[in-house]
């Protein structure tokens, strides 16, 4: 009878423990929202995303690039253009995560604009 006892004991713990031995529960990664920044005909410039991106992107002369950062509530994102030349000026803009923002010249200045 106390060999019954003891192996149900051991049994018991074994499936207690095998619990504890399963599949590692899957993470789920933040999810992302992003902008696209077309640089259409202006010297190299670099993006500022506010409150979502650390640093600042640089943008080459007439590429497209596309910008991750995390998801917030906020659909909103202000952004901010700086040229690389002094003698250009800087564009600011408020968009929608997902839009476009096609900065080109206008005269002697830089021109934002979100598609």
């Amino acid at each position: 009878m106390r060999k019954f006892f003891n192996s149900l004991a051991i049994f018991l713990l074994l499936i207690g423990f095998s619990g504890c031995f399963g599949e590692d529960e899957k993470v789920k990664a933040p999810k992302k929202d992003h902008i696209f920044v077309k640089n259409d005909g202006v010297e190299d410039f670099k993006v500022d995303v506010q409150n979502r991106v650390k640093e600042k992107v640089l943008v080459p002369f007439r590429e497209t690039i596309k910008i991750e950062f995390l998801a917030t509530k906020t659909k909103t994102v202000l952004v901010k253009t700086k040229s690389q030349d002094p003698n250009w000026n800087n564009c600011s803009i408020a968009m929608q995560v997902g839009q476009t923002l096609v900065v080109h010249r206008k005269y002697e200045n830089i021109e934002c604009k979100a598609e």
